[in-house]
């Protein structure tokens, strides 16, 4: 007996100039129909609206610039980008983690794009600064997460397979984790959605804080023309 058993080789489904694929994950899902006869056992069935879902995870070793962000709502290789995060470790290069969808084996239709309004450096570790967002000098980054996603709305035809599909209300979140306490000032339109404290006495004490902002999909929207 022969093993199929491969290593080392993420798929490809998606990729990002400036990014280096660490991992991939992929897979399909559909809806079943059924008809009842009349002892009400399966007559008939028909498979529909099969759908491809994939998450690639990728590593970034640039230490200067700025990083390439995807655009939600954008197609790659075929697949909508529904969302992304971004994350900054201490003593760690930063990750990507892509989350995308397509209807069957054809490319998703074009649709409403959101461009992210941070741009993120490049760099080791946590960066001290991240667009307008000041955490002020008296403090030490532990950890920063950017997301940016959509909300997707896909139709169906009569048959049950995919028609067209749409996006509205993009957002984005940022969550700073800081060696030490502070006030985040944020930029204008972002909301504080949550902040903590923690101390401890074998430790230094903590902070976390959540942001969130809602930003207009792009003025060429290739889905709608508006």
């Amino acid at each position: 007996m022969s093993l199929n058993v491969n290593f080392f080789n993420p798929d490809a489904l998606i990729t990002l100039s400036g990014w280096t694929r660490q991992s991939s994950s992929n897979g399909g899902s559909k809806q079943r129909a059924q008809a009842l006869d009349a002892d009400g056992d399966e007559l008939a069935y028909q498979e529909y609206g099969n759908q491809k879902s994939v998450t690639m995870n990728f590593v970034s070793t640039a230490t200067t610039g700025d990083l390439t962000l995807p655009k939600p709502g954008s197609i790659l290789n075929g697949y909508h980008i529904d969302n992304f995060t971004l994350t900054y470790s201490q003593a760690s290069f930063p990750t990507l983690s892509v989350s995308a969808h397509k209807h069957g084996n054809a490319a998703h239709d074009e649709c409403r794009t959101y461009t992210p309004s941070i741009t993120a450096p490049a760099c080791f570790g946590v960066p001290s600064e991240f667009g307008d967002f000041d955490c002020g000098d008296e403090v030490g980054m532990r950890s920063l997460s950017y997301s940016c996603q959509v909300n997707h709305v896909d139709e169906n035809d009569g048959a049950g397979e995919h028609l067209a599909g749409d996006n509205y209300d993009g957002s984005e979140t940022v969550s700073i984790d800081t060696t030490g306490i502070t006030t985040i000032t944020a930029p204008s339109g972002w909301t504080n959605d949550s902040s903590s404290e923690s101390k401890s006495n074998t430790a230094a004490e903590t902070a976390s804080a959540s942001f969130s902002h809602h930003i207009q999909h792009d003025v060429a929207a290739a889905g709608t023309g508006t």
